[in-house]
């Protein structure tokens, strides 16, 4: 059994392509010493993550992303025990958000101000998860 937790979360800023890439590397050096792996996707200042490894590991990190002044409305969407690992062979994987993509996750507005923490709706938790495991399998199979 592995631990995942998703969130989402919003800059106070824009950021940039370097922002990004700053902030995927130094998440795939604390990950792997940590033996975390997961997702990270970027849209429109929104911050979408999946973080997976032992629950005492993945809920310390979620505290300090919690914590981050770069960012508001760090959104739980989901946090549960699961059978294996959606991202096992990424530190940190990131998966941008192609337009194609945006009408099957997003729909109508953002998809993400859609959730709110204690009240997740069903239709866009199935949305979100067929979409998380649609982009796992491409990323595995890019690497096959």
């Amino acid at each position: 059994m592995v631990y995942r937790l998703v969130y989402t979360s919003k800059a106070i800023s824009s950021v940039t392509d370097k922002d990004l890439e700053d902030i995927l590397s130094k998440a795939r050096a604390n990950n792997s010493r940590l033996k975390l792996t997961g997702l990270l996707m970027f849209h429109n200042s929104e911050f979408f993550q999946v973080l997976e490894g032992r629950k005492a590991s993945v809920e310390a990190l979620f505290k300090e992303i919690s914590d981050d002044p770069r960012h508001i409305t760090v959104k739980r969407l989901d946090a549960r025990e699961v059978e294996a690992r959606l991202f096992g062979d990424w530190s940190m994987a990131y998966a941008p958000i192609s337009p194609d993509d945006e009408g099957q996750l997003l729909g109508e507005g953002s998809f993400f101000h859609h959730f709110v923490p204690d009240g997740t709706s069903d239709e866009h938790t199935d949305r979100l998860t067929r979409f998380i495991t649609k982009t796992a399998a491409k990323m595995i199979a890019a690497r096959s």
